[in-house]
């Protein structure tokens, strides 16, 4: 049987989740097993999945948090929210958004900025008027048209470098940037691109550094392959582990404890070494504006 897994991140807060999805009988402990039971485990039951991970944020903390299913098919080792590492595939693209976000809190960039102004080894060729910024390259509005050849290679020796990468293998801009949505790998990878030109060390470091470490996230990670000790933790199955060239979309590895971290810093009403008050209102303004 073909192995399934399913890392689900549910952000659930009575001012940002439709309230009629959660009753208050949630906040009982006593009724959480109950009402998140009913749903993950009549999906197991489909075999929809293999296991899931979940963790319920509300009023700036963890409220409840658990693993459904088996992590590891050889072992039969169950799903444990702390723990079991999972690929977030295209989850990872939130962290390009905040690395940007934190760049320019500290006046290093504006979001309004052209992107061809960090690139110097080839520019983006932009038929229109308007120029791709950085908050393009966010929001997915830069106007790329979007494919993945070569993104996905079977081997950590294949990796291109970013910037080589992009030299090569340039997706073209066929809408006026800002005007359509159009979901974009490259975008997220460009925006990482950026980080790394900006801070001067590599995007992988950079969100290790900036992010995960001063959230306690310990289990998550950029780098391709993950580092050793989540290595031995990541199930093999008979399934190759992937290898991403324009990484910062799509190849971060984490945990439902470690996302629910991140959650909760993004809701907390309080200045942290991560971000500020004012960083939380610029980066919600700027992802849900036009």
């Amino acid at each position: 049987m073909k192995t399934k897994y399913l890392i689900l991140f549910l952000l659930i807060s009575t001012k940002v989740f439709c309230q009629n999805t959660v009753p208050d009988s949630t906040t009982n402990p006593e009724n959480q097993d109950a009402f998140f039971d009913s749903i993950f485990k009549s999906q197991l039951d489909k075999k929809v999945f293999q296991g899931a991970a979940f963790v319920f944020v509300q009023n700036g903390k963890v409220l409840y948090k658990k693993g459904y299913g088996i992590y590891d098919a050889k072992k039969n080792t169950p799903v444990n929210p702390d723990s079991s590492i999972f690929y977030t595939a295209s989850v990872s693209k939130i962290f390009a958004s905040l690395s940007l976000m934190q760049l320019q809190e500290k006046g290093k960039c504006n979001m309004t900025d052209d992107a061809n102004k960090y690139f110097d080894k080839f520019k983006l060729d932009n038929p229109f008027s308007t120029p791709v910024t950085l908050k393009n390259l966010v929001t997915h509005t830069a106007g790329f048209e979007d494919r993945f050849t070569g993104g996905i290679v079977k081997n950590a020796s294949e990796i291109i470098p970013l910037e080589e990468y992009f030299s090569k293998r340039m997706p073209a801009i066929v809408m006026q940037p800002g005007t359509q949505i159009s979901y974009s790998n490259h975008s997220a990878a460009l925006a990482g691109l950026i980080v790394q030109k900006i801070s001067g060390i590599s995007y992988d470091e950079y969100v290790q550094q900036n992010i995960f470490t001063p959230l306690g996230m310990l289990y998550s990670s950029f780098f391709q392959p993950p580092p050793t000790q989540l290595q031995k933790i990541i199930p093999k199955n008979g399934r190759p582990q992937p290898f991403y060239n324009p990484y910062p979309a799509a190849s971060c590895v984490t945990t439902a404890s470690d996302m629910g971290k991140l959650i909760v810093a993004l809701l907390s009403t309080n200045n942290s070494g991560f971000i500020s008050i004012i960083f939380k209102a610029n980066f919600f303004t700027a992802m849900v504006s036009k």
